[in-house]
C-alpha cells in the first residue's frame, strides 16, 4: 500500500513538472528564460 501511495504521488508530482513546463513553453521568451529553468530545478 505505501509504495502505490508513493507511485501516486510521484505521478502527480510528474504531471505538475509537465504542466509547468508546457506552461513556460508558451511564456513570452524574456518570461521563459526567468521562469522555466527556476521553477523546474527548484521543485524535487
Amino acid at each position: 500500500m505505501e509504495i502505490s501511495a508513493f507511485s501516486q504521488d510521484l505521478r502527480k508530482a510528474i504531471k505538475r513538472t509537465e504542466s509547468r513546463l508546457y506552461e513556460n513553453r508558451w511564456l513570452p521568451k524574456k518570461h521563459q528564460s526567468k521562469f522555466s529553468k527556476k521553477s523546474v530545478l527548484q521543485k524535487p
